[in-house]
């Protein structure tokens, strides 16, 4: 049932379905667009104030809400989609925020969402004062690369950097993050999350 005042997505394509990644979905649907495995890994792992750079409907900012030690998220995205991910953006930034927003209902007063760019929200926040960044937005190389490098300052000592789709259909995210840290990490092997 949808939450009143909420715009119900429509697709531009099809009449009664979209494809996102090479995923089908129907209209009505939020899409997850994150492993049951790599949701469970944010949960376990954040904690404190969380940035979370890519918010798009809200499956991971889901996930790192699902863990009591989160105290704040800070989601960062236009709502627009971006070229470098693959993703055919099929709604309205107005839609996609809706869509966030019934995700995350019953979280109110734990996340707060910044509608800009990554650099944009880069410049507004302090540095030193996460926990914890999740970069999941522009899958290109040159996007991911600044998103480390601008966000990596905001993390306190000890902070960790992470990010999604860390694999080989996303070769931007892999190179960035290979040349950031060498060869990246994994949550598991079953995991396309990265962590410096």
């Amino acid at each position: 049932m949808p939450i009143p005042g909420t715009v119900r997505p429509r697709a531009k394509r099809h009449h009664d379905f979209f494809r996102i990644h090479g995923q089908t979905y129907f209209h009505g649907a939020i899409p997850e667009l994150i492993d049951p495995e790599d949701a469970a890994w944010l949960t376990a792992n954040a904690s404190g104030i969380v940035i979370e750079v890519g918010t798009y409907t809200g499956a991971s900012a889901e996930a790192i809400l699902a863990s009591s030690s989160v105290k704040q998220l800070i989601c960062v995205d236009p709502f627009n989609g971006s070229a470098g991910d693959h993703q055919t953006c099929v709604w309205s930034p107005e839609a996609v925020f809706a869509m966030l927003q019934a995700r995350l209902v019953k979280h109110v007063g734990r996340f707060t969402v910044m509608q800009t760019t990554s650099l944009n929200a880069s410049c507004l926040l302090k540095d030193a004062f996460a926990d914890m960044v999740f970069i999941d937005a522009d899958h290109s190389y040159e996007s991911v690369k600044q998103d480390i490098q601008i966000w990596m300052p905001k993390l306190h000592f000890g902070g960790l950097m992470c990010g999604h789709d860390y694999e080989s259909r996303f070769p931007g995210v892999v190179k960035a993050v290979q040349e950031f840290a060498g060869t990246g990490g994994f949550a598991g092997s079953n995991s396309t999350i990265w962590r410096i």
